[in-house]
């Protein structure tokens, strides 16, 4: 084990950025998933939710995991964590429910990959992957995901930096065309009544998972330099990456598809149609 506040000679170094990056992939990794917040209760509760949640649950989460990771630098994470405060057993615990937590909730990421996939590929009609195809792709995204992991934390966090860019520049175009629309039509967007009954579980389910994770980024401390220093500034600004990148394609989404019934996984190919074209 290594001594607190010093890292082993010989480690790879995780810089704010890389770990900025490596969390926002843990937590969000793009708005995709988010719109059935806006299907289950509509613009203005989803918009209060993005004010409120980050400070009750996000920012709380992050400055947790930031003080024990800078304390216990060592990889292991929560189940570290645990362990000195509440012993192996519970230790044992936590480790094999989260994962079983991480297995399922992994498993919905090839599948939202596929989906978006068709939809851009596919939109305005019925037509799909043939099972075969779809289940290829899906393995083909585990496979290269699996790789990045076992070529280390090191590789891992520059190619988090990479895929953020590339996930997000889409959705900057987006906001960039859609934006002068935002700052006229908002305000009558979200005036429009709702007719479906609100749906609060699924709302509150959805908004608490999708600004969730930070712990995961304390299984990576003992790779991360001066973690002292590095995890603080990177956690705080992966969650205002994490806000930010679900509230502008929100905003932008809300003007040109007022419709929040229509609100679904997949929603916003739709809505970056409607918005720059195809």
């Amino acid at each position: 084990k290594s001594s607190v506040g010093v890292i082993p000679v010989g480690k790879s170094s995780v810089g704010v950025i890389q770990l900025a990056c490596i969390t926002f992939f843990a937590v969000a990794g793009g708005p995709y998933g988010f719109e059935d917040t806006v299907g289950a209760a509509g613009g203005q509760w989803t918009l209060v939710g993005l004010a409120v949640v980050p400070f009750l649950w996000s920012i709380p989460l992050a400055l947790l995991t930031a003080e024990l990771a800078s304390m216990i630098p060592e990889a292991g994470g929560h189940i570290i964590w645990v362990d000195r405060a509440f012993g192996q057993y519970v230790s044992f615990q936590n480790g094999i429910w989260s994962f079983y937590t991480s297995a399922l909730d992994n498993a919905l990421y090839p599948v939202m990959f596929c989906d978006y996939l068709e939809e851009a590929l596919y939109a305005g009609s019925d037509q799909s992957f043939p099972p075969v195809v779809a289940v290829a792709i899906k393995l083909a995204l585990v496979a290269a995901i699996t790789y990045l992991n076992i070529m280390g934390v090191d590789v891992v966090g520059k190619a988090a930096v990479l895929f953020s860019v590339a996930v997000m520049a889409p959705f900057v175009v987006m906001c960039a065309i859609g934006w002068p629309k935002v700052q006229s039509n908002l305000r009558g967007a979200l005036a429009l009544p709702r007719e479906e009954p609100y749906d609060w579980g699924r709302f509150f389910a959805v908004m608490l998972w999708n600004t969730s994770g930070f712990d995961c980024a304390g299984t990576c401390a003992d790779e991360v330099a001066d973690p002292g220093t590095t995890y603080p500034r990177a956690l705080l600004l992966a969650v205002a990456m994490v806000v930010l990148t679900y509230a502008a394609p929100t905003l932008v989404g809300l003007v040109v598809l007022p419709e929040t019934t229509a609100w679904e996984d997949g929603a916003f190919v739709a809505i970056a149609e409607l918005t720059g074209g195809k």
